[in-house]
């Protein structure tokens, strides 16, 4: 099939998809890729806890933002690494998760 979408994860699975990071905010969008309908929160060290409800199997896209220290860090350095912690529960099913390391990068005024 030319033109077609690669086919989405088996159901319960994720799969990261395109970085798009926000210079200007210090912020990051993390496209995530689900078989299924299901819950998907991102969380980890350093980040903002945020939920999202996949309706079916499609993209998500996830605010990445720094918290606390890193947040400070992100603020003074202009940058700051984190560890997103993604877990996908699909709809009466086992919870599966994977991790990724991301920099955010914030520009100075």
């Amino acid at each position: 099939n030319a033109g077609s979408s690669p086919p989405a994860p088996p159901c319960g699975e994720l799969e990261f998809g395109k970085l798009k990071k926000n210079r200007k905010k210090g912020t990051a969008k993390l496209t995530v890729e689900v078989g299924c309908a299901g819950t998907l929160v991102l969380g980890g060290r350093g980040v903002k806890p945020t939920e999202r409800e996949a309706a079916g199997a499609g993209e998500l896209k996830l605010p990445v933002r720094a918290k606390g220290a890193k947040k400070k860090k992100l603020r003074k350095k202009g940058k700051a690494k984190v560890n997103a912690e993604i877990t996908f529960t699909p709809t009466g099913g086992t919870p599966d998760g994977d991790s990724k390391k991301l920099k955010l990068v914030k520009r100075k005024k």
